[in-house]
Parts: structure tokens; sequence; C-alpha cells
């Protein structure tokens, strides 16, 4: 009995071990399937190209909405550098007047050697500085004008400073060297630039002109500032436009002016503007979904 207890339990086992062991050897062997691996790969590589893409947008915004600051600071410092009197270069230019004194005009030549001086200008005072977006569609650069006019004037043979445009008859100084040009940042495209925005009238610059004689001495507390719609595509045009500034000219827009750019890559678009909220020296930058020519640039 015992033997064939013993030999009777070997005949029951011997199977299901031998089963075990087949699966197990069967699973090991074989893994995962090119299906499952295809799968695999395929899942990871979405994900991967998720988070990557995700992360490139959002530093791509970054990038557009810091390179706007920097051009809203860059027009900030040009606005300023009238109440404090500042211009970059006096020295690359002589201005003196022709014309009758009750008319004088300034005429500017390049400074010659050793004789740039302000001093030697003094025939002429500096009245402002212009900007001008130059091929907005390319959107790679911008000029900056200093506006020079005369000094003095005679009414009734009467002769004092000038007291307004007309008297000063500004003029943009375009010697060599004098008008600087400044990149626009990477990242942005300017597109256009209007009066109060969107669908206004059409300009290509602008400029901040100081207020002096009567006029300021008439309300000390007001803006020493004005600022000066431009329109002029080309340089030339430009500066034709900055040289008819009269007093008949339109000036402090009720809206300002907006200047917008854009970035397709990241279809949001950044409105620099310009003389809004009551002050003639107030810039902001107002961040908007979409591209300018949504916007009417």
């Amino acid at each position: 009995m015992k033997g064939r207890g013993s030999h009777a339990n070997t005949h029951t086992d011997t199977p299901v071990t031998k089963n075990r062991v087949l699966r197990i050897l069967r699973t090991s062997s074989t893994g995962y399937t090119i299906t499952e691996v295809m799968i695999f790969l395929a899942v990871t590589t979405g994900i991967f190209v998720m988070v990557a893409s995700t992360f490139s947008q959002r530093q791509r915004n970054t990038e557009f909405n810091t390179a706007a600051r920097e051009i809203e600071s860059q027009v900030q410092d040009i606005a300023n550098d009238i109440t404090t009197g500042f211009y970059s270069s006096t020295e690359g230019f002589r201005c003196t007047t022709t014309g009758p004194l009750s008319d004088r005009v300034p005429n500017i030549t390049p400074a010659p050697p050793g004789g740039g001086q302000q001093g030697t200008s003094q025939d002429c005072i500096l009245v402002g500085r212009a900007i001008h977006f130059v091929g907005a569609s390319a959107g790679e650069s911008y000029n900056v004008y200093s506006v020079a006019g005369a000094r003095r004037t005679s009414v009734s043979s009467d002769e004092r400073n000038v007291e307004n445009y007309n008297e000063a008859n500004p003029r943009a100084i375009t010697a060599a060297g004098m008008v600087e040009t400044k990149q626009v940042p990477r990242g942005l495209t300017i597109r256009g630039m209007r009066i109060g925005g969107g669908g206004g009238t059409v300009i290509n610059g602008v400029g901040f002109f100081t207020t002096f004689g009567a006029a300021a001495s008439a309300n000390p507390t007001a803006l020493s500032v004005n600022l000066v719609p431009l329109t002029g595509s080309t340089s030339a045009n430009m500066e034709s436009a900055i040289n008819s500034v009269s007093d008949a000219t339109p000036i402090n827009p009720a809206g300002g002016v907006v200047v917008c750019m854009d970035d397709a890559g990241t279809n949001q678009r950044a409105l620099l503007r310009i003389g809004t909220q009551n002050s003639r020296l107030t810039t902001e930058v107002v961040m908007e979904s979409g591209t300018c020519a949504a916007a009417g640039f």
C-alpha cells in the first residue's frame, strides 16, 4: 500500500508542475509583443510632444510680452527726454536761422570739425523729438529725430523769444549721425499705427514737442509736452511732416495714438497706447489675443 501510495502521488503531481513551469518559461521568453511596444512608444511620444509644445508656447508668449514692454520703455524714455531737456547729442550739427526776423527759419548743417558745440547753434532751440516707425510690415527698426526751431522772432518790431510753433518753424535734424535708429525687440512685428486705435486715422509716427512762451507761462501747472501725430511712410515724407508742424497741426488727440505689434506664432497682439488716460506722456501696453489685422490695423 505504501508503495502504491507513493507511486500515485508521483503520477498526480508531475503534470501540474510541468504545466506551471512551461507557463513561466513561455511568459519570460515571449515578453511584450511588437504591437504593445509600438503603442507604448506612440503614447509616450504624444505626451512628450504635448509637454514640449506647451512649454515652447509659454516661453514664446513670455518673450513676446517682454519685448512689448521693452519697446514701451524705449518710447517712454524718448518722451521723458523732452521734459528733462535731454538730447542724445548736440554736437553733430550747426543750426543758424535765415529769413527776416519775423519769420526765421532754422538752417541745419553738419557740424564742421571741432565746431559742433551747442553754443555755435545759439540761433536755435531744441523743441522736441519724433519717432518714425520705418517699414512697419517688416518691424525691424524705427528712427528717432531731434527737432530744432528758431529761438528769436520779431513782432511789430519788438524782438523776443518765440512763443509758438509758427514762430519756431520746427525742422528735423537730419545731419549725419543725428538720426537715431533703434531696433524693434526680437519677436515683435510692428503692423501699424493709428490715432485712437483700430479703425482710426493711419499715421506713421508721433512727435513729443515742448510747449513754451506765453502758453507755458499762462498755465505753469500744465503738461509741458504736446503729442503730435505724424504721417509719412518714408523718411523723406516724415521729415516733411515734422517740418510742417505749426499751430494749425492737430495735436493731443483724445484717444492718443496706438501702435499695434503682433507675432503670428503666438496669435497675440500688443497694443502700445501713447498719450491716453489724459496724459500726453503716458504709455501702456495692452495684451490681446489675435493679430493686428483682426483689430483693424
